[in-house]
């Protein structure tokens, strides 16, 4: 499933120390690994798969889809 690689991928990225950017067509969102643990921290984690297995990733208390299970609905990338 997309979602779930997606997520998984991510994840790797975060845990080497890795940014991860999200993109939309109007905004892109850069999530460090300080970012990621502050919101894992907070008992809100940045991302997470929803019972229909859809990646969701946190807007304030909110959480947006950015994946389904066919198909990644963001640009994803990473770097050092």
């Amino acid at each position: 499933m997309k979602s779930q690689l997606t997520f998984d991928w991510i994840t790797d990225k975060i845990a080497k120390g890795m940014t991860v950017y999200i993109t939309t067509y109007l905004k892109s969102i850069e999530i460090s690994p300080k970012t990621y643990t502050a919101f894992a921290d907070a008992g809100q984690p940045m991302f997470k798969l929803n019972k229909a297995n859809e990646l969701l990733m946190a807007e304030g208390k909110a959480y947006v889809c950015i994946a389904t299970t066919d198909m990644v609905l963001v640009k994803v990338s990473a770097n050092f």
